[in-house]
């Protein structure tokens, strides 16, 4: 068994809310389920997130802090009990940027996946997919580079198309890719820290008093991220 995790894009007002749930071992993302919430009502949203982290934990929650993501990182600390990472997204950063740990470079991680896709790296579900997992298939299928005035971004095809999915699993596999992944000379496209690099994220490393408070409730309360009920889709 690897390490669980769950990737939050909150996305901005007109945008969806999308979770991406994954396995991460050293070699393998193993893609466990997607959602969206296609109305931007926070409170089901975080709800529901809530409910599927307390049937099935996950280790780690990393959450884009771009926009509305602070609101949502909040609620879930203070008002869920779940221990949140923050991370801000970004084209085009720094080496150095990147580095510390708080930033991601959507370009870099849309090509990265395109590649760990190639390689086998990315893991989808078997069997039939499920609903969220379809649509983050189409997502992905449908993003194409766009050049733009400072250089260049990747985004959905179409203007009025969506692509919350796929900014979920690139926080996904940014995370994986950072902390877990040891892929070691298969590593195809660096960014300034090898894949698997120990990497220091916001409210990460070394815990806060709050989040060792949060983990020690949930543990007392039983939610333990080895004990998984194997017949929920998370």
């Amino acid at each position: 068994m690897g390490t669980r995790a769950a990737s939050y894009d909150p996305g901005r007002i007109k945008d969806r809310f999308a979770m991406v749930g994954g396995n991460l071992t050293a070699k393998k993302i193993q893609l466990l389920n997607a959602k969206e919430w296609k109305k931007k009502n926070f409170n089901i949203a975080e709800d529901e997130i809530a409910s599927i982290n307390q049937r099935n934990p996950f280790d780690f929650h990393i959450c884009e802090s771009n926009n509305q993501g602070w609101h949502v990182i909040d609620n879930l600390r203070t008002l869920k009990d779940i221990p949140v990472i923050p991370i801000n997204t970004s084209n085009n950063l720094k080496d150095d940027t990147a580095r510390k740990g708080k930033s991601l470079d959507k370009n870099n991680m849309v090509e990265w996946i395109e590649w760990a896709r190639k390689e086998d790296i990315i893991e989808f579900p078997a069997g039939q997919w499920s609903p969220g997992i379809t649509e983050l298939n189409r997502q992905l299928n449908r993003f194409v580079m766009k050049r733009t005035s400072t250089g260049y971004k990747y985004e959905a095809a179409e203007p009025d198309d969506h692509d919350d999915l796929v900014m979920a699993l690139v926080i996904l596999c940014h995370f994986a890719r950072m902390r877990i992944l040891k892929l070691g000379d298969q590593e195809d496209l660096p960014l300034g820290v090898g894949a698997g690099s120990r990497v220091d994220f916001e409210g990460e490393g070394e815990e806060d008093e709050f989040t060792r408070q949060i983990k020690q409730r949930m543990e007392s309360n039983g939610m333990n991220a080895s004990d998984i009920n194997s017949d929920d889709d998370w």
